[in-house]
């Protein structure tokens, strides 16, 4: 009996690819000092001069490393969490305070959204390049 080798359904095509994936990691990094930097889609933080603001920092914070916002959108949330009492679990409503802050840099200059939760930056996005001169 022939051994039946790679099943005839993937074809010299998926060798092939799991030959390139298994060689990925020898590969150069495009993310590393002296490449090619890519920034991504979604950032850990944003660099505000020599400092960076990251998750957790909160407003205030935000506000006296980076200044003022270039626009600020603003809405509440209501959610439903389980809060233990005694020895029962009960549903509870809690409101959520969200803040979105954009900061446009420039046309030569990625826009940055900045998502908060009850003063607390969770997130932070990249946009296109900004508009102001």
């Amino acid at each position: 009996m022939k051994h039946p080798g790679w099943p005839r359904a993937f074809g010299h095509s998926f060798l092939a690819f799991a030959v390139a994936f298994a060689l990925l990691p020898l590969l150069p990094s495009w993310n590393h000092p002296g490449g090619p930097q890519v920034a991504p889609a979604w950032a850990d933080g944003m660099r505000c001069g020599t400092r960076l603001v990251s998750d957790g920092d909160n407003a205030y914070q935000v506000r006296s490393l980076c200044g003022d916002p270039d626009a600020i959108t603003s809405w509440v949330e209501y959610r439903s969490v389980k809060v233990r009492v005694g020895n029962a679990w009960i549903d509870r409503v809690v409101e959520v305070k969200h803040e979105e802050w954009t900061y446009d840099q420039g046309s030569s200059r990625l826009v940055r959204f900045l998502f908060f939760e009850n003063g607390r930056l969770r997130e932070v996005r990249t946009g296109p390049y900004g508009e102001k001169h």
